[in-house]
């Protein structure tokens, strides 16, 4: 199921696993070395799947006056 939610009505849970998969991906497999989570998670929407309590694909979207930028895009399939 796909979600869309600013940071302050993620759940706990929800936060831990967006943390968790980010991390996978962006720090063990891509070995990125910038701090993950930071500032912008706070002032972007996440959008997400899940399957079951899995996080199978993620992005931040921000609302930029006439454009929408994306970040921190990932699939874990």
């Amino acid at each position: 199921m796909w979600e869309v939610k600013p940071f302050k009505e993620l759940s706990l849970e929800e936060l831990y696993e967006i943390y968790r998969v980010r991390s996978d991906v962006f720090v063990e497999e891509q070995k990125i070395t910038e701090l993950d989570p930071d500032e912008n998670d706070k002032i972007a929407l996440h959008v997400f799947e899940t399957d079951g309590n899995r996080i199978t694909a993620y992005a931040r979207i921000f609302s930029e006056q006439q454009y929408v930028t994306f970040g921190r895009v990932l699939t874990t399939v």
